[in-house]
């Protein structure tokens, strides 16, 4: 077995990024950003009030001012600013040549004779200068950033409509087992609903992309051969789930092997998750997953994310803080690093939630973070800090 991190790292050095392609901005969440973006120009272009007041010279703060226009967000000063003057200014607003501060409406009192005086004894500078912010040719966004829709604010600003980004992968999911049933169906006696098809989907579904369910293939080697090749003829990568431990119809991984695939990775020290598979050939990839929906859910999580990442040019790491935990954590085997569903509660405290094992889906019902226990460690106390990372 080798360490998540150590299987990370596996995928990290083994996956190319696909190719690239230009598409409209305004469809581009979720995608990984292929080229830099740059600034054609300052921000601010002009020396811009940041709120509503009087444009005048801080040399004249002491003395009434007269006001010789008023500035309106979007209109170009008209006059310049001399000494005993000043202009009513709105936020947002060009700040008129000869001022070099905005003193706030709310310091101010009105005088006869369309003058004002400032009635504080200082006022902050009040205007953000040109290229204070953003200078023109600065490099706004890196290469292989996910694109948020505080990204399209910075791309709109700079007047790209269109950004080149990396493609979608392929993605196709199958589900294995003899005993394993859609979830339409009625199962009979020693039969079970497929619950990780529709989750890997969603999984999929959550990172902005879409998934090909290739349905369920039963424990028969010829079938299993079939479905994989189907899957990989059109796809980029395939998920499987079940099938690839080492039972007697576990046939996923000598099936790989026979068709050209080299299997990077085999088993993980992760509990759940211990029979995790990363396969590739060529610039087609396996992820094959545990039969238990919890150990499928988690692994997705910690191998399946990166890898797709990888894929779309983003090296992915997720959120990771530690926190308290609400109550006694104990377990008898501490062999491998082990990761469980938890929930952060109102205090900001990891809360442990009913969890009796890999199959327990329901454990995953109500948890918004998996919790990070070490191996070697076989008791937490309540108090002490715990690693999560937030679904």
């Amino acid at each position: 077995m080798i360490t998540t991190e150590a299987a990370l790292k596996i995928i990290e050095d083994n996956i190319s990024p696909l190719e690239t392609e230009v598409i409209a901005c305004d469809i581009s969440i979720n995608r990984v950003l292929a080229e830099p973006i740059f600034s054609d120009m300052d921000f601010p272009p002009f020396n811009k009030a940041i709120m509503d007041g009087y444009a005048c010279r801080k040399s004249d703060l002491n003395k009434p001012l007269t006001v010789i226009e008023e500035i309106p967000a979007g209109n170009v000063p008209k006059n310049q600013v001399c000494p005993g003057q000043c202009a009513r200014i709105m936020t947002g607003a060009e700040v008129p040549v000869g001022a070099d501060l905005v003193i706030m409406k709310e310091d101010v009192k009105i005088l006869d004779n369309q003058q004002i005086l400032f009635t504080r004894e200082y006022s902050d500078t009040n205007i953000c200068f040109t290229g204070e912010d953003v200078k023109s040719g600065d490099r706004l966004i890196e290469e292989g950033i996910i694109i948020k829709p505080e990204h399209l604010a910075l791309l709109a600003g700079v007047g790209r409509t269109e950004i080149k980004v990396y493609k979608k992968p392929s993605i196709a999911v199958i589900s294995t087992g003899s005993e394993i049933v859609e979830p339409e169906c009625t199962p009979t006696r020693g039969q079970i609903r497929n619950s990780n098809g529709p989750q890997l989907i969603g999984q999929v579904y959550t990172m902005g992309l879409e998934a090909d369910y290739m349905g369920i293939v039963q424990d028969v080697r010829d079938k299993v051969t079939d479905k994989i090749l189907s899957a990989i003829k059109d796809h980029n990568l395939l998920i499987i789930s079940g099938g690839v431990s080492v039972g007697d119809y576990d046939y996923v991984p000598e099936i790989l092997k026979e068709l050209g695939f080299d299997l990077l990775i085999t088993t993980i020290s992760s509990k759940p998750g211990k029979h995790t598979i990363f396969a590739k050939k060529g610039n087609c990839y396996v992820l094959g997953l545990p039969g238990n929906p919890v150990s499928s859910f988690i692994q997705f999580e910690v191998i399946g994310k990166p890898l797709i990442y990888k894929l779309m040019g983003h090296d992915y790491w997720p959120l990771r803080f530690s926190v308290k935990i609400s109550g006694e954590f104990k377990r008898r085997n501490t062999d491998r690093f082990e990761i469980i569903p938890v929930k952060i509660n109102r205090q900001g405290e990891a809360e442990l939630l009913p969890y009796h094992g890999s199959a327990h889906i329901q454990s995953l019902a109500y948890a918004n973070a998996l919790m990070e226990i070490p191996a070697g460690i076989n008791k937490i106390n309540k108090g002490e800090t715990v690693y999560v990372r937030p679904l």
